[in-house]
């Protein structure tokens, strides 16, 4: 295709050249009062050029709260809210203040992360529970998050382990929300060199673990779709540490 066109309101845009192809095109405009989205997945092939009638929509806002579930004042920097986007392409910015979201219209995973001795054990948006789920962004919304955070929480000890024997310096990754497929909010760690680490304070539920070994040839972890089958559950319970024993995955040749 020699040339591919697009209409945004009032106004043509021209784009030569474009080879055949999967695209997404995106255009965004934020402000401190919100802002607009236009995006489009468009297949760019040889037939002639084709016109294409871009529609923005206004992006969704969401009005963060913490709050405390025993009432005590919650310190600045006691958790941090993120919005994980299930497709590529969306996006979650901050506004003028941090606890105020901007975000393009679609779905994202949330992602609550804190510091002792907290832990995220509910998370309402527009007075719907939305903990480790996913959440809807709706064009032109305004929505409030309330989070609350308690400090009955619990954690996991880890063990890289091969036939009873410490493996050390083992990559390893829990999913705190979404699913191997479509994943979310995740902690990341490595064990030291008796094979161990921590995760916490984590909220009381289910959680999936891998682990793998790193070597010198670009292997950064498995695909967790593929490598589904090789994870561990672990059940957390509030005021108590779960151990759990992982077995390396080691990385094949042509992994990357």
């Amino acid at each position: 295709m020699d040339l591919r066109e697009l209409v945004r309101s009032r106004e043509r845009v021209e784009v030569p050249n474009v080879p055949p192809g999967r695209y997404i095109i995106d255009e965004r405009v934020v402000d401190v009062g919100g802002g607009w989205v236009t995006r489009r997945e468009v297949i760019v092939s040889d037939e002639p050029s084709a016109l294409i009638k871009l529609t923005p929509v206004s992006d969704a806002k969401i009005e963060v709260h913490l709050r405390s579930s025993d009432g005590a004042t919650v310190p600045a920097g006691a958790a941090t809210v993120s919005f994980i986007p299930t497709s590529t392409g969306l996006m979650a910015l901050r506004l003028w203040r941090t606890t105020d979201y901007v975000l393009d219209p679609g779905t994202y995973w949330l992602s609550i992360s804190t510091k002792q001795p907290f832990c995220a054990v509910s998370a309402r948006l527009a007075g719907q529970e939305v903990l480790r789920r996913r959440v809807e962004a709706a064009p032109s919304m305004s929505a409030r998050l309330d989070v609350e955070l308690g400090s009955h929480c619990g954690g996991v000890d880890i063990r890289t382990v091969v036939d009873g024997k410490a493996v050390p310096f083992s990559d390893f990754l829990l999913l705190a929300s979404g699913t191997p497929q479509d994943p979310g909010g995740v902690t990341t760690g490595s064990t030291d060199v008796h094979g161990r680490s921590s995760v916490g304070p984590l909220a009381p539920g289910r959680y999936l673990l891998w682990a793998w070994l790193p070597d010198g040839h670009g292997y950064i972890g498995p695909s967790l779709t593929d490598r589904a089958a090789k994870a561990v559950q672990v059940v957390v319970t509030a005021g108590r540490i779960a151990s759990v024993s992982l077995h390396p995955i080691r990385p094949t040749r042509a992994s990357k």
